[in-house]
Parts: C-alpha cells; sequence; structure tokens
C-alpha cells in the first residue's frame, strides 16, 4: 500500500542512526580482525530491516551471513549464492567456527544454549532492560573456548530518547541493587555501561 512505499523510500532516505553505526562498527571490526562478528535484536523487523541495510551497503565483501531467528527459522546466505538457505542450529555454529560466516545476526532465540564463541564482538541493536537478558546474550561469546585475548560488546539505543533514559535508570538502579545485595558480575555491569 502507499504508506507502506512511502515508508521504505523515507527509510532508504534516511536510515535509522542505530543502522548506519551498526554498519561503522561492523566495517571498524573488520578492519582490525577477521573473526565473526553477532548482531542481536529482539524483533524480527529490527533484524529483517538491519540484515537488508548490511547487505546492501556490504554488497559481497562478506563471506556469509547468517539469520538466527530460532526454531525453523536459520538460514545462511554465501557470498557465491544469491539467496538464503534454510539451516540447522548445528550448520550455524559449524560455519561460525570455520570462518565461513562473517555477521551473524540473532534474535534472543539464539541468547541461550548455543556457544557462538567463534565471535569476538557483538552488537545490540536494542539492549535488554533486563540484566539478566544482557548476561545471557554476552555469554554467547564471553565464554570458555573464546580464543580472542577481548571480547568487543556494543550497546546501541538513542541517547535522548524514552529509550535513553530507561537505561540510564537501569544504571541507577544497578548501582542501587548493589548496595543491597553486594555487587553484580563484572560481566553485567560493564557491559550495562
Amino acid at each position: 500500500d502507499l504508506a507502506d512505499t512511502i515508508e521504505e523510500n523515507c527509510n532508504e532516505i534516511n536510515p535509522d542512526p542505530k543502522l548506519i553505526n551498526l554498519l561503522q562498527i561492523v566495517q571498524e571490526h573488520f578492519k582490525k580482525t577477521n573473526k565473526p562478528i553477532l548482531i542481536f535484536a529482539k524483533y524480527l523487523s529490527t533484524i529483517d530491516a538491519a540484515v537488508k541495510f548490511i547487505e546492501n551497503e556490504l554488497g559481497d565483501t562478506s563471506e556469509g551471513i547468517g539469520v538466527y531467528k530460532g526454531g525453523n527459522n536459520i538460514s545462511v546466505k554465501f557470498k557465491t549464492l544469491t539467496s538464503y538457505q534454510k539451516k540447522t542450529k548445528d550448520e550455524i555454529k559449524e560455519y561460525l567456527n570455520k570462518g565461513m560466516i562473517d555477521i551473524l545476526f540473532c534474535t534472543t532465540a539464539a541468547q541461550e544454549g548455543v556457544n557462538l564463541q567463534a565471535a569476538s564482538a557483538m552488537v545490540n541493536i536494542d539492549v535488554p532492560w533486563i540484566p539478566s537478558d544482557l548476561e545471557q546474550r554476552i555469554g554467547r561469546i564471553a565464554r570458555l573456548g573464546q580464543e580472542a585475548e577481548e571480547v568487543i560488546i556494543h550497546n546501541l539505543w538513542y541517547p535522548n530518547s524514552y529509550e535513553g533514559k530507561i537505561y540510564k535508570k537501569l544504571l541507577e538502579r544497578k548501582d542501587l541493587l548493589e548496595l543491597a545485595l553486594g555487587q553484580f558480575p563484572e560481566i553485567v555491569a560493564e557491559a550495562i555501561k
């Protein structure tokens, strides 16, 4: 319909600032290393928009792009292919470990029970409001078997937005909870900041 066409054209002219930042992070990551990067978002529409934007901007420079939406909705597109092919969770892990996937887009379906430590960096397009959910995401790469000396986590949010205010309150709440309960594991405390 006309409204969808107008919205799509506006998005192509003025892409979301988070997507622009995401592209910069991905490009900088691959200037420094050849290890894969994970990109997390809660919503399928956010993942779809990010995949489309990164594919359009990076062209065929990526060996492979994976999309892990969970269940039977896991797919990979290699440089030599024009479309995505359905894969299993085990195949995704294997391709990631072999370096056949450079970028793996993930929904919350991948934040538990999947070892993705072949990647050395992660971008959270939307940061979970619950610290334990953030810790679960980070735990996909900050785990035993990680070969990188340093794991990089990027959290994206709009600073002057409602979302930014919530994260500020979350940080304040974390400090208050530390007073009552003791210090959180460093991975949660620093990852949120």
